[in-house]
């Protein structure tokens, strides 16, 4: 079967020549939107961090300290982004979120699966929910697709935990101050379920505050919360 996919892949570039969404270059047979080597330039960084939000520091005399927002405590008990949300990564995010390439959400996953390491005691997948307002608009939930292609990965069940109490606009585009604000009161327990340690997902960090009032409704209602995001910014 996978003798026949193959094939077919090579007559579909052949009849139908597609290239990159990012670079531009032809696509080889099993390549879709984006080329391979443009996931191999997602950028990620391999130096110090906070040891609770992941959070990229630049010199090794910081090394396991926690940062200024994370040294009182947070509502999540890690956070780990797999890269940094610039160059290719960010190309890839934007077409997968915003364009309908709903087959990012594999080289997404698998970027995320490979490059993470601190969060993978958690026993199962909750994705952060989308308002039904901005699903209409999009069509489909990435979250939750990239929480599935990230589930066959890590052989890990998907569980729709939250729901969105209220529509908030973009983050894109607010101050800070207003990032800050923005989420608060937008999350509440769709329904329980036995799984306890829960692998909170998000595509980008930027304040996290979204990522730490979702934490919060869930530990409020007795869930230990790791958190993933594909990328953050700096």
């Amino acid at each position: 079967m996978k003798t026949i996919i193959k094939a077919l892949q090579r007559v579909e570039l052949l009849v139908f020549p597609s290239r990159c969404k990012i670079c531009g270059v032809a696509l080889r047979p099993g390549e879709r939107v984006i080329c391979r080597g443009c996931v191999e330039e997602f950028p990620y960084h391999e130096g110090p961090h906070c040891p609770v939000c992941g959070k990229p520091y630049f010199s090794q005399k910081a090394l396991s300290i926690p940062c200024a927002q994370c040294v009182n405590g947070r509502s999540f008990k890690v956070h780990r982004s797999a890269g940094l949300y610039e160059g290719t990564l960010r190309s890839a995010i934007l077409l997968f979120k915003f364009y309908g390439h709903e087959s990012l959400a594999r080289p997404l996953a698998e970027f995320a699966s490979r490059r993470v390491e601190d969060v993978w005691d958690a026993d199962c997948i909750v994705p952060l929910p989308t308002h039904p307002r901005r699903l209409r608009q999009r069509g489909f939930d990435h979250i939750y697709l990239l929480g599935k292609a990230l589930g066959r990965l890590r052989k890990m069940e998907v569980r729709r935990l939250l729901k969105r109490s209220r529509f908030t606009p973009p983050q894109a585009g607010l101050s800070r101050s207003e990032r800050l604000k923005n989420p608060r009161g937008s999350f509440a327990l769709a329904r329980r379920d036995h799984c306890r340690r829960v692998l909170l997902l998000d595509d980008i960090w930027t304040t996290g505050a979204t990522v730490s009032e979702a934490s919060r409704v869930l530990q409020r209602e007795g869930y230990e919360v790791y958190a993933l995001t594909l990328a953050r910014t700096v």
